[in-house]
């Protein structure tokens, strides 16, 4: 990891470093890291802060930008266990802890957690065809937030925004596992909303999920064995991050301006 890091923070990238729990680790297997209850949530707490301390030494180390502290885990937010962990964190790594929340749980009440920074999975679905133009996307994402905070959201981060290149899937863009037929279009339209909202809330940043380190952009994935959910070799997808960056996007499927 400190290996990886150091080429990123050289290359001049900036950093988040979030380590997730494995939910193949859990039992039974088929559970979500959002629903544990430990018997002992001292003892959870005393583990976790051993397993996460040499992560937070590496992100110090090599200067990354962020570490998140925690990804998704409903169950054990507001725990009065995070306030020491938060600050024992703290000391380890000068920059900034976040947390990252699921989009359910953001929505649906106050985040509580000791952290300066905020970040959202973000798998917001919306009840929309295939055929949805962008607009249409940008609404039904829109109606999300707004439940809530209206306005500017310059305090929030989307940590995931992803979305099957597939039939259907705007209906349940957090879908890992399920493999309709391929469409390009419903991807690279999805992520061009989702850059849309994220420049006009004025939110401080996105990070696209997913791509893999063994991926190669240079051939398309591999639909039989790969998840819909990668976008490395998808030249619409590609082309909406790259301009999502820059001030002549014309959408995934017309020339540049």
């Amino acid at each position: 990891m400190q290996r990886v890091l150091t080429v990123f923070q050289e290359a001049g990238f900036r950093t988040t470093l979030r380590p997730i729990m494995d939910e193949a680790s859990l039992n039974p297997p088929t559970g979500w890291r959002g629903n544990i209850e430990p018997a002992s949530r001292s003892a959870w707490f005393a583990s976790y802060r051993q397993f996460l301390t040499p992560y937070l030494e590496v992100a110090d180390k090599t200067k990354a930008s962020t570490f998140v502290i925690g990804t998704e885990l409903n169950s054990m937010e507001g725990d009065p266990g995070w306030d020491s962990l938060v600050a024992s964190a703290e000391k380890t790594f000068s920059g900034e802890v976040a947390y990252d929340a699921n989009w359910d749980n953001y929505v649906s009440g106050r985040i509580n957690m000791p952290v300066s920074h905020l970040g959202v999975d973000a798998y917001f679905p919306v009840k929309v065809p295939d055929s949805a133009p962008v607009d249409t996307l940008v609404e039904g994402w829109n109606d999300w937030l707004d439940r809530k905070a209206t306005g500017p959201l310059p305090n929030i981060t989307i940590a995931e925004a992803g979305i099957g290149a597939m039939d259907g899937a705007y209906h349940a863009p957090g879908d890992f596992y399920t493999k309709r037929a391929v469409n390009p279009d419903v991807q690279a339209t999805w992520y061009e909303a989702v850059c849309q909202v994220v420049q006009e809330r004025r939110m401080s940043g996105v990070y696209w999920w997913s791509i893999w380190f063994d991926d190669d952009p240079n051939t398309p994935p591999d639909d039989k064995t790969q998840s819909r959910l990668d976008f490395a070799g998808r030249p619409q997808t590609e082309k909406a991050v790259k301009a999502c960056f820059t001030s002549d996007y014309a959408g995934p499927g017309d020339a540049a301006q």
